[in-house]
């Protein structure tokens, strides 16, 4: 009798493990994606009380290769929302382009990952006063990202996002950066 209970209970626990682990892979499957949101951007620079910190949007896509892993190319453009002062005006505008690997924490509905990635970024800044450009500059910086976020699915293949990083800039602008706020949406396929 108590061989037979040790393996009922040994059967249940199997066929829920497998059963939660294939409820996961819904959710943790290899495959492609896509998606894109809007952010904001804490701006972390040298001219950051001229010119406030910044709004846009970002696009990304990659693919899931393993049920912890995914590689990623992501796009962001921002635009600055301060820098008014009556008649002079300071606009920054950043794009900026990395590729990211993330590392998912757990496989289910709620995904915690962190990220990390390189790329570049360019930076226009632009001075006006009465409506008359009196500076301008554009700059290209090798850049760095860090951060993390979380996937929650509402379909095994609709996904809501958030993310935070941390975007540093090198070369001319090195010491720069920002903080991206992202608020997104993915497909999967």
């Amino acid at each position: 009798m108590r061989a037979f209970t040790l393996l009922l209970v040994l059967a249940l626990v199997t066929t829920g493990s497998t059963a939660a682990r294939a409820a996961d892979d819904m959710y943790a499957r290899p495959g492609g994606f896509v998606g894109g949101g809007f952010l904001g951007v804490i701006n972390d620079s040298d001219i950051d009380e001229l010119t406030g910190d910044s709004l846009g949007f970002e696009l990304r896509g990659g693919y899931r290769f393993h049920r912890h892993f995914a590689v990623e190319g992501q796009f962001m453009y921002t635009h600055n929302i301060g820098g008014d002062f009556g008649i002079a005006d300071v606009d920054l505008e950043t794009v900026t382009g990395t590729v990211n690997l993330k590392g998912y924490v757990l496989p289910g509905r709620i995904q915690p990952y962190g990220v990390v990635g390189i790329g570049g970024t360019s930076v226009h800044a632009e001075a006006d006063v009465a409506g008359t450009t009196v500076a301008e500059d554009t700059e290209a910086a090798f850049t760095f990202r860090g951060g993390g976020g979380v996937d929650l699915y509402l379909t095994p293949r609709v996904l809501l996002y958030t993310e935070a990083s941390y975007v540093l800039l090198t070369g001319d602008l090195d010491g720069n950066g920002g903080v991206p706020i992202v608020f997104g949406a993915q497909v999967r396929f």
